[in-house]
């Protein structure tokens, strides 16, 4: 419930850096990381995540932060995301 509180656009550009920093230490030193101060943990993440998982799961925040405007259910939308990062992990 807290979560419908919550600006989605700012939930959702979280979720995008912490995205984003994980595929950058996927990919190359962690240079240039939105969240430096998390790299240990973020990379313990990625290292749990296939990238292409990654790169799709992106691709549903980037859509969403395009559709947070609307009049859509914006908790259903989080939802939505969270769900696809557990899959993310199980698989």
């Amino acid at each position: 419930e807290r979560w419908s509180q919550l600006d989605p656009l700012r939930v959702l550009s979280w979720i995008s850096g912490w995205l984003l920093d994980m595929l950058r230490l996927k990919h190359s030193s962690g240079t240039h990381l939105f969240n430096s101060d998390q790299r240990d943990a973020m990379l313990a993440l990625a290292r749990q995540v296939d990238p292409k998982r990654l790169y799709r799961l992106l691709d549903e925040v980037l859509a969403g932060r395009r559709e947070a405007t609307s009049t859509l259910n914006k908790q259903l939308m989080l939802e939505g995301i969270l769900i696809t990062w557990v899959e993310c992990r199980s698989h």
